[in-house]
């Protein structure tokens, strides 16, 4: 892959995360799976589950709470990132909105 393809990924990423918050697409759960046997208040993907519901009912801060608490245990999940992102736009807080759809793209 080239490095000019690999721009073209990044922008297609950003561009499918921005239509997806402007029509209230919940974003991708991607890598994060629940455990069989974690506590649900200590489980990453159970708490990331939460915030993607918080998120898609326009619970905005319990939803960036949620997606906080999954980057404390997992500083790459960039599902979590992404969603902050959607989190942010919803706010109209576009600078802080690209800054965590970045660390998404670099997760």
């Amino acid at each position: 892959m080239s490095v000019s393809s690999a721009r073209i990924t990044l922008k297609g990423f950003v561009l499918f995360l921005l239509m997806a918050a402007a029509i209230g697409i919940p974003s991708l759960q991607a890598s994060l799976t629940a455990p069989q046997n974690a506590p649900p208040t200590r489980d990453p993907a159970q708490i990331f589950q939460r915030g993607q519901e918080a998120l898609s009912t326009g619970k905005l801060e319990d939803a960036e709470r949620d997606f906080r608490a999954v980057l404390q245990a997992d500083p790459q999940a960039g599902p979590a990132y992404a969603n902050l992102g959607v989190v942010y736009m919803r706010r109209k807080q576009f600078g802080k909105a690209l800054e965590e759809l970045k660390k998404a793209a670099t997760a």
